[in-house]
């Protein structure tokens, strides 16, 4: 099994579908991604303030590593 980060796009693409009100599972099945992939990335990057999944953030962090 490999492993592939997630994208910028796809970053993107998260924090819209979840501002919209998608499932993890459903914004994962668009992606094509494990639906578990998809909540880690969510829960690991959102905001302390506020709760939002923020993709700057992510990348940032993914930038830092």
């Amino acid at each position: 099994m490999s492993y592939h980060q997630i994208t910028v796009a796809e970053r993107y693409t998260i924090a819209l579908l979840k501002h919209q009100g998608w499932a993890p599972a459903a914004i994962a099945a668009m992606l094509g991604r494990h639906r578990s992939t998809v909540s880690r990335e969510l829960r690991r990057n959102r905001t302390t303030h506020d709760g939002w999944y923020r993709a700057e953030k992510a990348e940032s962090y993914a930038q830092a590593r």
